[in-house]
C-alpha cells in the first residue's frame, strides 16, 4: 500500500484541475478494505471512444480497487485530466457516500475538499443545507471550513451547527467551536462579522461566540488581541452574556503585557451603571489589567454597601497600587492625591534625567521612580530605558527598581536585555523577568521572545 502522503500529493494534482472529489469513493476500498460507494457505481461496460467526462469518472472509480499501484496511479492523472467545470450535485453525493465509510478516510476527505475553491467550498455547503444534510456531513463540512474558509463564512458555519437537522447539540457546538476558533486564528475579520450578527443572534449563538473568542483571548503565547476587544464589545453591547464575556475577559487578562485602552474604558465605564453582582466583577477585573485610570473610582466603592464590592474594590488598589494599605478610603484618596501630585510636579525632571545618558543623573532618576507606584506601566517603561546603558551597574538598578514596581510593560526591553554583552546585566533581566512573569524560561532571548511576541 502506498503512503497517505503519496495520494495526498497525487490526490492534489487532481483537484488543481478537477475540483470534484468524485475520486474519492474509490479510496474507500485502499484504505479501508471496503468496496467503492455503490453509489457511483454501474455495470461494467466498455468505455466509448467519445466518453462523457461524468461517465469517466464512474468508471475509474468503478475500476479503482483491482487495479495494482501503478494503474491507480494512473488514474489519478486520467481524472485530473477530465478538466471539465465544476459539479456541485456530484461533489455533495460524493461527500455524501465518503461520510458513511470508516473514520481513517475522512481526513484524506477534508483535505481534498479544503483544496478546492472557497467558492466551490460555499456552493456545496448550501446545496447539502438544502436537503438537509445529516449531523456528520455537517460536522466534515465544518471541519472543512475551519480549514479553507475566512471570517465572512460566519454566516454559514452558524447554519450548518446550529441549523435544522444538526443532530446531537453537544457534537455540533463542538465542530462549530472548533471551525471558528480555526476561522479566528487564521482571519481576524471574523470579529467584523461576529459584530454585525451577534446583536439579532440568539442568546445561545451569542454564547457560542463568546466563547470561541475566550479560546482565542486566552490562548498562549499572548492572547489574541481582536479577541480580547470583541469580548470588550460584547460585555458593552450584549446584556444577555454580559457576565459570560467579563469571565472570559478575566480570564485572558494575565496573558498581554500591555492591554487594549478601548477595553479598559468599557470596563471602567460599566462601573456606573451595572448590578451589585457585576460591579464587583468589574472591579476585580480592573484589578487584573492593573487600570491606574480605574483607581478614583475603586477608591469610591470602598464605601459602597455591598461587601463583596467593597473587597473587590480593595483588592483592585493593592494589585494596581503595590501596596498594602487598609480598606479606608481616606487613607487610599490621600495616597491618590499625593502620587497625581508628584506627576505633576516631580515626573517631568525625572524623566528628562532618565534621558540625559549620564549616569550619576540616570541612578537619581531610576531610585525616584522606584519609591512610586501609581501608573506603574508607564513608570516601568521609562526605567527601561537604564536597560540599555552600557554600564552593568545602572542595568542592575533598573532591574531591581522593574521588580520593585511590579509591573510587565517593560518585559520587551527585558527580552532585549538578554542579549547585553555583560554577563552580570544579563543575569539580572533573567532574574527580573522571571520574578515579573513567573516563568521559567531559559536565558535565552528567542525563548521569551516566543512567550511574548507583542511585547
Amino acid at each position: 500500500m502506498r503512503p497517505c502522503t503519496t495520494i495526498r500529493r497525487e490526490l492534489a494534482s487532481a483537484l488543481r484541475s478537477w475540483s470534484t472529489v468524485a475520486c474519492l469513493a474509490a479510496l474507500a476500498g485502499p484504505l479501508t478494505g471496503t468496496p467503492p460507494s455503490t453509489a457511483l457505481a454501474r455495470p461494467p461496460s466498455a468505455a466509448p471512444l467519445q466518453e462523457r467526462p461524468e461517465n469517466a469518472v464512474e468508471r475509474i472509480v468503478r475500476e479503482w480497487s483491482a487495479q495494482r499501484e501503478a494503474s491507480q496511479s494512473d488514474g489519478l492523472r486520467r481524472l485530473a485530466l477530465l478538466g471539465r467545470k465544476d459539479d456541485v450535485d456530484l461533489l455533495a453525493r460524493t461527500v455524501q457516500e465518503l461520510t458513511l465509510v470508516e473514520s481513517r478516510v475522512r481526513p484524506l476527505l477534508i483535505e481534498a475538499l479544503s483544496a478546492l475553491p472557497r467558492e466551490r467550498l460555499r456552493a456545496l455547503a448550501s446545496a447539502r443545507l438544502r436537503v438537509g444534510a445529516p449531523q456528520l456531513e455537517r460536522q466534515l463540512l465544518l471541519l472543512v471550513l475551519g480549514r479553507a474558509g475566512f471570517g465572512a463564512d460566519l454566516e454559514l458555519c452558524l447554519e450548518l451547527g446550529r441549523g435544522p437537522g444538526a443532530g446531537d447539540a453537544d457534537q455540533g457546538e463542538l465542530a462549530l467551536q472548533t471551525a471558528l476558533t480555526s476561522i479566528a486564528a487564521r482571519d481576524t475579520g471574523l470579529w467584523d462579522t461576529a459584530r454585525r450578527l451577534a446583536p439579532t443572534a440568539t442568546p445561545e449563538v451569542q454564547r457560542l461566540l463568546v466563547r470561541c473568542a475566550g479560546v482565542l483571548a486566552s490562548a498562549p503565547p499572548a492572547g489574541e488581541a481582536h479577541a480580547l476587544a470583541f469580548l470588550g464589545w460584547c460585555h458593552a453591547r450584549l446584556a444577555s452574556v454580559r457576565l459570560e464575556s467579563l469571565s472570559e475577559i478575566q480570564r485572558a487578562s494575565s496573558l498581554a503585557c500591555e492591554h487594549d485602552e478601548e477595553l479598559l474604558a468599557i470596563l471602567r465605564e460599566s462601573l456606573r451603571s451595572r448590578s451589585e453582582e457585576a460591579l464587583a466583577d468589574v472591579a476585580l477585573t480592573l484589578g487584573r489589567f492593573e487600570d491606574s485610570e480605574a483607581v478614583p473610582q475603586l477608591i469610591e466603592l470602598l464605601a459602597h454597601a455591598t461587601p463583596g464590592v467593597r473587597t473587590n474594590a480593595h483588592w483592585s488598589l493593592m494589585r494596581i497600587s503595590g501596596l498594602q494599605l487598609v480598606p479606608d478610603q481616606t487613607r487610599w484618596q490621600r495616597w491618590h492625591q499625593e502620587e497625581l501630585a508628584w506627576w505633576e510636579s516631580s515626573w517631568p525632571t525625572a524623566f528628562l534625567q532618565l534621558q540625559s545618558g549620564q549616569n550619576t543623573a540616570v541612578r537619581l532618576a531610576l531610585l525616584e521612580l522606584g519609591r512610586h507606584r501609581f501608573r506603574r506601566d508607564r513608570l516601568a517603561r521609562a526605567v527601561a530605558v537604564g536597560l540599555t546603558a552600557e554600564e552593568r551597574t545602572i542595568v542592575q538598578l533598573a532591574c531591581a527598581v522593574l521588580t520593585q514596581l511590579g509591573s510587565r510593560a517593560a518585559v520587551g526591553a527585558l527580552v532585549d536585555a538578554l542579549e547585553h554583552p555583560d554577563d552580570e546585566a544579563r543575569q539580572s533581566a533573567w532574574k527580573c523577568l522571571r520574578g515579573l512573569t513567573g516563568l521559567e524560561l531559559p536565558a535565552e532571548a528567542e525563548a521569551w521572545r516566543a512567550r511574548f511576541p507583542r511585547a
